[in-house]
C-alpha cells in the first residue's frame, strides 16, 4: 500500500467526520477543523469508516503566455516542469475537476441513542453539501460523490431512515438538474448513477417511487427544451425545433427506462413532453401561436406540451393537440396594480388577498378551449403560509375558488376555462374554529374551495357530515368526469348530490351501500368514511395500500377492516387514545376535514 493511501486512512480514522475535497487546479478547499466534533479515548463511534482513496489533485493547465513560459522554464531548469520525462499529458489538460464524499457508514449494533445521534450529524452533513447547488459550478459531480458513499450507507440503515436520506438526496438532485451550469448530458448521467447506487441498495424502492419519477421528470425537460423565436406578432416555435426536441426526447426515455427496469423500477412511468421555454421582459405580455403543422406534428408523436412563460406553465395534453385542426395561441400577461388592488375582495365568508395574478388565455381559432390544461405557479418567490394559500378565478366580479396540489415547488391545477387567474392567500370569517384543534385543516380546505360552513361566520366542527357532503369532496378531487346515466335508487335526479353521488358509484367509491341505496343524507360513520378514503386512494395512485398490522381494541366490531388498517397505516385515520377505533360512531366535520386534507396531501 502506498505511503499516500497509508496517511488517508489514518486522517480519516481520526475525523471520523464528513471530509469534502474539491481539487480545482492548484488550490484544495476542506473544512475547517473547528467545525468538527470532539470525540473523547472512551467513546466509541456509533458508525464505521467508509474511506474513498484521495485521487491526485489534476494538472493545471498549461500556462500559453510565452513570457511566463519563459520564467517558468528558467526557474525549474527544465524545458516543461508540468512534464518530466517528456510524457503527453494532453488527457491530463482536459481532465475533470474531481469530487470526493467520505460519510461514515452506521454500526448494526448501535444503540437507539447513537443511531438517532448519526442520523442528526448525517443530515446536516448533507444540509451542509446541498448548499448553493443551483448555482454551483459542479453541482452534478458533487451529487456524484454524494451518491457514491451513500449507497453503501442505506444498506445499513432502517427502512424508514434510508427513504429520508434518498428524500434528502433527491431534493439534491433535482437542484443539480435545475442549475444552469449542469448540461443535459450530465443530468443525464448524474440520475442514471444515482439510480445505479443508492436508490438500487434499497430494499424497497417502492417507497422512494416518487422521488424517482420528479428526477426522471426534470432530466426529461432538460432534454427537451425549446426557446421559440419572437417575432413582430408574438412567439413562434418552427417545425425543425420541436422534430429535434422529440427525437431527444424519445432517445432520453428508452435510454431511462433500460436504466429502470434494470435496477427493478420499471413501473415509473417516463412521460415524453416537449416543453417551450419564453424569456422576455417582466412587464411584457406573452403571445405563443403554434400553428397546425406544430400542432400535427406533436399528435403524430404522441407527445405532451408545456409552454413556461411570465412565470406560469401550461401543460397541453397530447388530446387537446390531436383536436387543435387550426392550431393553437397561448396568451400570458401580467395584470396592472391598479387592476390588482381591485380584484381584492372581502366577503362574509373571508378575505382573499392576492400574491401574483395573471391573465390567461388559450384558444383554438376564435374560441377558448376549456378544462383540459393544467396550469402551474411557482412557489419559490411567495412569501405566505402554504395552508392559506388559494387559487382563484375571477369571474362575475368574484373569486371562486379552485382545488390543486402542491408538487415540487409548484401550484398545480386544471383550468376550467380562461380569465384572470391568481394565487392568494385566504383568511375565512369562521368564529367556531379558533380554538378547535383541526383549525389549519378546516382553514386550507376552506380556501381549496373543499369544505363550506355551515353560515359564513360558522363551520361547526363538532357537527355531523352526510354521505353525500363527503362523497361530494372526494369526487370533485379525484376530477372524475363519468357521464352519469344511472344512480342509487334512493337518490332523486334534483338534488344537488346527483351527480357526484353518481360518479361515487359508477368507479366504485361509495361504502355501505346494501340493496341499491346510498343513503345520502344519512350522517356517514367513521368505517364508512376509511372505506371511501381507501377505495379513493386506490383510484388515485392505482395501488392497494398496505395494511397495518396494529389491531384496534375493537377490532371485531369492524365491517371494513382492509380500509380502515389500510388508512391508518397511511396515517390518515387514526384511533382514540385507547386505541379504539369506533367505527360505527358518525365523523364529525372536522374529523372529515382533517382526513380529507391528509388525503389530498399524499
Amino acid at each position: 500500500m502506498s505511503l499516500k493511501r497509508i496517511i488517508s486512512l489514518l486522517l480519516t480514522g481520526l475525523l471520523l467526520f464528513t471530509s469534502v475535497a474539491v481539487y480545482a487546479e492548484d488550490d484544495v478547499t476542506v473544512p475547517p477543523t473547528e467545525d468538527l466534533p470532539k470525540i473523547t479515548e472512551d467513546e466509541t463511534p456509533a458508525y464505521d469508516s467508509i474511506v474513498t482513496e484521495t485521487p491526485e489533485p489534476p494538472e493545471p493547465p498549461k500556462d500559453n503566455d510565452d513570457e511566463d513560459d519563459d520564467k517558468d522554464d528558467s526557474d525549474s531548469g527544465s524545458g516543461n516542469s508540468s512534464n518530466p520525462g517528456g510524457s503527453n499529458t494532453g488527457n491530463k489538460d482536459k481532465e475533470e475537476d474531481k469530487v470526493e464524499v467520505e460519510i461514515e457508514k452506521p454500526k448494526k449494533d448501535a444503540t437507539d441513542e447513537e443511531k438517532e445521534a448519526y442520523r442528526e450529524e448525517l443530515k446536516d452533513q448533507l444540509d451542509e453539501l446541498d448548499k448553493d447547488l443551483e448555482s454551483a459550478k459542479d453541482a452534478d459531480k458533487t451529487v456524484k460523490a454524494i451518491n457514491d458513499s451513500l449507497k453503501e450507507v442505506v444498506k445499513d440503515m432502517d427502512s424508514e431512515d434510508a427513504k429520508e436520506i434518498v428524500k434528502d438526496l433527491s431534493d439534491m438532485v433535482e437542484k443539480a438538474i435545475d442549475n444552469p451550469e449542469t448540461s443535459y448530458e450530465e443530468a443525464k448521467e448524474m440520475v442514471t448513477e444515482v439510480i445505479e447506487g443508492t436508490l438500487s441498495s434499497l430494499e424497497d424502492k417502492s417507497e422512494v417511487k416518487e422521488d424517482v419519477s420528479m428526477m426522471i421528470e426534470k432530466v426529461m425537460e432538460k432534454s427537451s427544451e425549446v426557446k421559440p423565436t419572437k417575432t413582430e406578432e408574438g412567439f413562434k416555435a418552427s417545425k425543425s425545433q420541436l422534430a429535434s426536441a422529440i427525437l431527444k426526447v424519445k432517445e432520453t426515455k428508452e435510454d431511462l427506462e433500460k436504466t429502470l427496469k434494470k435496477n427493478d423500477m420499471a413501473d415509473v412511468v417516463v412521460k415524453e413532453t416537449v416543453n417551450l421555454n419564453i424569456e422576455t421582459e417582466e412587464e411584457e405580455a406573452v403571445v405563443l401561436t403554434l400553428d397546425t403543422e406544430v400542432t400535427s406534428l406533436l399528435s403524430e408523436e404522441s407527445v405532451d406540451l408545456k409552454v413556461a412563460a411570465k412565470g406560469v406553465s401550461f401543460l397541453i395534453p397530447e388530446a387537446l393537440l390531436k383536436t387543435a385542426s387550426t392550431g393553437l395561441k397561448i396568451e400570458s400577461k401580467p395584470v396592472e396594480e391598479a387592476d390588482k388592488k381591485s380584484l381584492n375582495k372581502e366577503t362574509k365568508s373571508g378575505k382573499a388577498t392576492e400574491l401574483k395574478t395573471m391573465d390567461l388565455h388559450v384558444s383554438e381559432g376564435d374560441k377558448d378551449v376549456k378544462g383540459l390544461i393544467e396550469l402551474s405557479f411557482p412557489l419559490d418567490d411567495v412569501q405566505a403560509d402554504l395552508d392559506s394559500l388559494m387559487v382563484g378565478v375571477f369571474e362575475n366580479g368574484q373569486w371562486e375558488k379552485l382545488d390543486y396540489k402542491i408538487v415540487n415547488g409548484q401550484v398545480i391545477f386544471t383550468a376550467p376555462h380562461f380569465s384572470i387567474y391568481s394565487l392568494m392567500t385566504y383568511e375565512p370569517s369562521f368564529t367556531d374554529v379558533d380554538k378547535y384543534w383541526g383549525k389549519k385543516f378546516i382553514t386550507s380546505l376552506a380556501a381549496r374551495g373543499v369544505v363550506a360552513g355551515k353560515s359564513d361566520a360558522s363551520y361547526d366542527p363538532n357537527g355531523t357530515l352526510t354521505r353525500a357532503e363527503f362523497v361530494s369532496m372526494l369526487v370533485n378531487h379525484l376530477n372524475l368526469t363519468d357521464e352519469v346515466t344511472r344512480n342509487f335508487k334512493d337518490v332523486e335526479e334534483d338534488k344537488w348530490y346527483y351527480d357526484v353521488v353518481g360518479k361515487a358509484g359508477l368507479n366504485v367509491l361509495s361504502a355501505g351501500t346494501a340493496d341499491m341505496a346510498f343513503r345520502p343524507e344519512e350522517a356517514i360513520t367513521r368505517e364508512e368514511m376509511a372505506a371511501m378514503i381507501y377505495r379513493a386512494y386506490k383510484i388515485k395512485f392505482n395501488e392497494n395500500p398496505q395494511a397495518s398490522t396494529n389491531t384496534f381494541i375493537d377490532d371485531e366490531s369492524i365491517e371494513y377492516k382492509d380500509a380502515v388498517y389500510a388508512v391508518r397505516a397511511l396515517e390518515i385515520i387514526s384511533g382514540y387514545e385507547d386505541n379504539s377505533f369506533k367505527p360505527q360512531g358518525n365523523a364529525t366535520r372536522g374529523e372529515a376535514a382533517v382526513v380529507m386534507y391528509l388525503f389530498m396531501n399524499k
